[in-house]
């Protein structure tokens, strides 16, 4: 499961620098804004630790506790609805849609 987990997010990363990947899959970047080559360098360096950052999160795996408390969350949302439409007729004619 956490290996199914790593190739989807390493395919929905290589789909994201597409643009910037050649055939091979080399990563390109320049810079032309200034006439200084050493700026130039900076840039792209800056430009790398951006894409780094940007493409090395991944959010962390929920906990359990975490996990019991959405599903609690969820079933309260049920039951709150059933509560609510309780009186209607579709609720209570779910058998019987139509009323025939």
């Amino acid at each position: 499961k956490k290996e199914e987990k790593n190739k989807q997010w390493y395919q929905r990363r290589v789909r994201a620098l597409s643009s910037q990947l050649d055939k091979s899959g080399c990563l390109h970047l320049y810079d032309e804004s200034s006439r200084s080559q050493n700026r130039n360098k900076t840039e792209c360096l800056n430009k790398l630790y951006r894409l780094l950052l940007e493409h090395s999160y991944t959010s962390p795996e929920p906990t359990e506790e975490e996990l019991a408390a959405q599903r609690r969350k969820e079933k309260a949302r049920k039951e709150k609805w059933k509560q609510e439409n309780r009186s209607k007729k579709y609720y209570r004619n779910r058998n019987n849609p139509f009323g025939l």
